[in-house]
């Protein structure tokens, strides 16, 4: 039975190529170019249910589909699934697969995408046999948290074929972030019959790796001690169903246009990027920190992940938080002057968390308003006297640290000056190495210190991590957004947190920060997904 299905799979894969190559209305314009881009590193397990690093999960973003994706817009929308309903109590999704997308290998397997491949990959992802490092990402789904514990099968994961193109997750509770949820790597499918046939080396070189997605793994070379390390990507072309008219000249629309013919991706340092891309060798690269130069002149996506605030050492006196506080106010109402801020660059932070955080595909940042409750009527200069009364000998020199990679250090020279003026205080800001700030940051070696909170994958949590250990109430707001049935009750429940968080004390928020992506200006269609780096390139031209 299963030949019979496999020659009929091939047959109609076969006919559905051959029908959309031949009447596809292609321009030739930007089509069919094989992008070259740079991975920083050897992908280490294009498994889906185990990779963690970030060369790996953007390898299996361009290989791989799921029943919902994120645009680099950031927004959550369905891919595989063609339409999906939620049951009135939303602890019920049912998801209705498309279909004609197919698995292919490069030995050649191919197989219809079906919903046994999610509960399969479920399944797998449950086992502890697998090591996979996501299941208490998932504790939404029903039984989840009693298979983690040993106290039930993973088989008893709550997601089940209910025909073979139709998937049903149950819930243990309602939860607003779901379909976000469903984005990440480990929820993307898996093929029983490949994955045991690659006999406990899946996802490890090219012939034991698959793909249901716009590219296949045909070539991977790697040797640590050799320097011409690569990984090249072709086209999916039974998954390449673009628009084309019919012989009666009627428009059939794109299933899943695959542009680029192809990938390949040099494993080499970032500290190449730019060599490579000024040499045209590249069409791509990322840049997480600033560099004028390396903007100057460029097209790039800008992504706003981070954001610069200052902290106070908990051990120095001006940590007291009525003085922090007191700066926060005065600081809130600060007329910054800077070319690079209101641009791409820098923008004036209201709260804690940047604009690119997305919660359930939406930005949080443009969800909710300031999140500081600090009063800017309050006198910062009243309010610093009177808690300086607990300092008889005064607070001598406070020393600002930051570190030589911020954008502009004259944005603090000038708010230390005007905090100086106003309070009677010494400020002194010391600009030191990247290494040099590292160091001082973990041993808490300064009296404030200009931070970067950001994240390496999209988490509001993970903007918090300075205030959990010792912040009860940001905690207790946290977990409640974690099940938080709606999104509005998602959005208050952090907009709470948040808004303590700022007006601890601890903290004075200054502005938002970006990362890029830098594109050949030629170059259309290129996606990026910030947090967890990935270049999509499925509609990526070349013109």
């Amino acid at each position: 039975m299963k030949i019979l299905q496999k020659l009929f799979t091939v047959f109609f894969i076969l006919t559905v190529v051959l029908t959309a190559l031949s009447g596809c209305r292609d321009s030739g314009s930007g089509r069919n170019y094989e992008f070259t881009l740079n991975l920083a590193s050897n992908p280490g397990n294009l498994d889906p249910q185990l990779a963690a690093d970030s060369a790996s999960i953007e390898i299996i973003k361009n290989t791989f589909r799921g029943l919902m994706k994120r645009n680099g817009d950031g927004s959550v929308t369905p891919d595989l699934a063609e339409s999906f309903t939620m049951s009135d109590d939303g602890k019920k999704f049912t998801f209705v697969l498309r279909e004609n997308v197919f698995w292919l290998s490069q030995n050649e397997f191919t197989a219809s995408v079906s919903a046994e491949d999610f509960v399969y990959a479920f399944r797998r992802m449950f086992n502890s046999a697998s090591s996979s490092p996501y299941p208490e990402d998932f504790l939404c789904i029903k039984n989840a948290e009693k298979i983690i514990n040993g106290d039930v099968s993973f088989a008893k994961i709550g997601v089940t074929a209910v025909d073979e193109m139709t998937v049903e997750f149950e819930l243990e509770y309602p939860y607003a972030g779901f379909l976000e949820l469903l984005t990440h790597t480990a929820a993307l499918p898996c093929n029983e019959e490949f994955f045991v046939s690659t006999k406990g080396r899946y996802g490890l070189d090219p012939g034991t790796s698959i793909s249901n997605g716009a590219f296949f793994v045909d070539d991977w070379n790697y040797d640590p001690y050799w320097h011409e390390n690569f990984i090249h990507l072709s086209k999916n072309k039974l998954n390449y169903q673009p628009a084309y008219l019919t012989e009666e000249g009627v428009e059939i629309a794109a299933v899943y246009d695959i542009l680029p013919s192809g990938i390949h991706y040099d494993i080499k340092s970032e500290n190449e990027d730019s060599a490579d891309f000024a040499e045209g060798d590249i069409e791509a690269f990322k840049l997480f920190d600033y560099d004028k130069k390396e903007l100057a002149g460029k097209t790039f996506i800008a992504a706003q992940t981070k954001t610069y605030a200052l902290i106070a050492n908990p051990e120095s006196e001006i940590s007291d938080p009525n003085l922090v506080q007191a700066l926060g106010i005065f600081t809130k109402n600060f007329e910054f002057e800077s070319e690079l801020i209101d641009g791409k660059t820098l923008e004036r932070a209201t709260a804690l968390i940047p604009k690119a955080v997305m919660v359930s595909g939406k930005s949080y940042r443009n969800m909710v308003s300031d999140a500081s409750v600090l009063d800017a009527n309050t006198n910062p200069q009243i309010m610093w006297q009177s808690a300086m009364e607990s300092y008889p000998d005064g607070l001598g020199d406070v020393k600002i640290t930051i570190s030589e990679n911020f954008p502009d250090s004259s944005l603090i020279y000038s708010l230390t000056d005007s905090w100086r003026e106003t309070f009677g205080t010494n400020f002194l800001v010391e600009i030191v190495s990247s290494e040099e700030y590292k160091i001082k940051k973990e041993s808490q070696s300064y009296d404030m210190i200009l931070a970067e909170i950001s994240s390496e994958k999209n988490d509001v949590k993970n903007y918090f991590d300075i205030f959990t250990t010792d912040d009860n109430s940001i905690t207790a707001n946290l977990l409640l957004s974690e099940t938080a049935a709606s999104l509005n009750d998602m959005v208050g429940y952090i907009k709470n947190a948040e808004t303590i968080a700022v007006s601890s004390g601890k903290i004075i928020p200054l502005f938002y920060g970006y990362e890029y992506c830098i594109i050949n200006e030629n170059a259309d269609g290129i996606e990026y997904i910030p947090f967890s780096k990935e270049l999509i390139m499925r509609k990526a031209e070349m013109f």
